[in-house]
């Protein structure tokens, strides 16, 4: 045990003095780009913004987006060797022999006779406040998140398919996937059930307020609403929404079959005129806003994020670049041509310094098609699987770009006269 406890002790002392080198104890948020000039246009190219740390300069960074973890300096400064041996990613061979060859032995050793010296893996549930704080819509997946290691989270799978993992499995075969989603690391079995960990976006930022929006112009799988069987139950649902929406022959039956009124759910909201809705929202020092279902309009939409971002009206021009960057991803990987998204989110992020970013999540209904390729602008009909994912990232992207431009006229009208007609 004292020379298990020495090799420990000396691989900790190793790879943090090499940390030391690199890195610093500082401030360790990765900043993102704050920037002076505005950009007018949807820009495809990248931006040539860089990070710059003890490590070295990073660019060009893809629109304003987080660098993948192990080029990220915010989460690879200062680690101690248990992170080294959970996070991976060393940045030396002395480190990277260490985490292979020494550090597994021991710590397996140490860990049986003094489990309680280093973090806990065992999940400890929070409400899936750590990647959504307070906003988890679904009483059924409250509780679906919990800290793993220093900058993961492990996420409990809800249902026996694993489509989620193998979407994160097959995407990591392409590159630029990494500027866009979460890092997915592994999945893992505790106590009979299944969890996948990967990136807590939420730590790169001081308290963010965060707005989660459902994409697509379906957000129900086509074997969800295949069953012609009339329901009761969803009429009394679809006349709570809204008395006047049943049709008279709906009326004398008093029931409505589940495609009636899936479709009839996306047209409430601005799901099925816009390609996504608003799900949740949360300010910082605020409780959660989950009352959204009635947005549906371009404007009523722009109303609540221009009010998503009011006092931090700098990020507009960044959130707009990242999701046309997202936009171009999608695009670009072969994968999404022969799958279908249904349920995915954009998940987007600003803090009170300004630092500001977007990804895709949720993959748990990212289902491959046989024979089939969708390119996810297309209307749906049953049976050709689109689900309008790029048609609602067009009209995001142009919402945000509308917005970006009336701020900078709104700072061009601020000008003195002079400078206005010089600019």
């Amino acid at each position: 045990m004292t020379v298990v406890l020495v090799l420990v002790v000396v691989g900790c002392l190793v790879v943090g003095g090499i940390g030391s080198v690199h890195g610093n104890s500082g401030d360790r948020m990765v900043k993102l780009a704050k920037p002076n000039e505005r950009t007018r246009t949807c820009m495809r190219e990248e931006s040539q913004l860089h990070f710059q740390s003890d490590f070295g300069a990073f660019g060009p960074t893809e629109l304003c987006g987080f660098e993948p973890h192990y080029q990220r300096p915010g989460l690879t400064e200062g680690l101690t060797a248990y992170d080294w041996l959970v996070m991976g990613r060393p940045y030396t061979k002395l480190q990277s022999d260490l985490v292979t060859h020494v550090f597994p032995f021991a710590f397996s050793i140490f860990m049986r006779n003094s489990p309680s010296l280093l973090p806990s893996r065992r999940p400890r549930w929070h409400s899936g406040k750590r990647i959504r704080p307070e906003i988890c819509k679904d009483p059924s997946v409250t509780g679906a998140f919990a800290p793993a290691g220093p900058n993961t989270i492990w996420k409990k799978r809800i249902s026996k398919e694993n489509y989620e993992t193998l979407a994160y499995t097959a995407l990591k075969e392409f590159p630029q996937s990494s500027y866009i989603t979460p890092i997915f690391y592994r999945e893992v079995e505790y106590n009979g059930e299944f969890f996948i960990e990967m990136e807590d976006l939420l730590h790169h930022f001081n308290d963010p307020s965060i707005m989660d929006i459902k994409m697509g112009t379906r957000t129900f799988l086509e074997g969800e609403v295949k069953n012609p069987t009339l329901r009761t139950d969803l009429y009394e649902k679809m006349i709570k929404l809204d008395p006047e929406a049943p049709t008279d022959e709906e009326r004398d039956q008093g029931a409505i079959t589940k495609l009636r009124y899936m479709q009839f759910r996306e047209r409430e909201s601005s799901t099925a005129s816009q390609g996504f809705r608003i799900e949740a929202i949360r300010m910082t020092g605020e409780p959660p806003n989950t009352n959204l279902k009635k947005v549906k309009t371009k404007e009523e939409v722009s109303h609540f994020i221009k009010k998503f971002v009011s006092g931090h009206e700098v990020v507009i021009p960044v959130l707009h670049r990242r999701l046309c960057d997202i936009r171009e991803k999608f695009e670009s990987i072969s994968f999404f041509k022969n799958h279908e998204v249904i349920g995915s989110s954009i998940l987007i992020m600003y803090d009170r310094d300004n630092n500001a970013g977007a990804w895709m999540i949720d993959f748990a209904k990212t289902i491959p098609l046989q024979d089939l390729t969708v390119d996810h602008r297309s209307p749906w009909k049953l049976g050709n699987h689109e689900d309008g994912y790029l048609f609602g990232i067009d009209r995001l992207v142009e919402i945000f770009g509308d917005l970006e431009q009336k701020l900078t006229d709104e700072e061009e009208q601020l000008k003195p006269k002079d400078e206005q007609v010089s600019s």
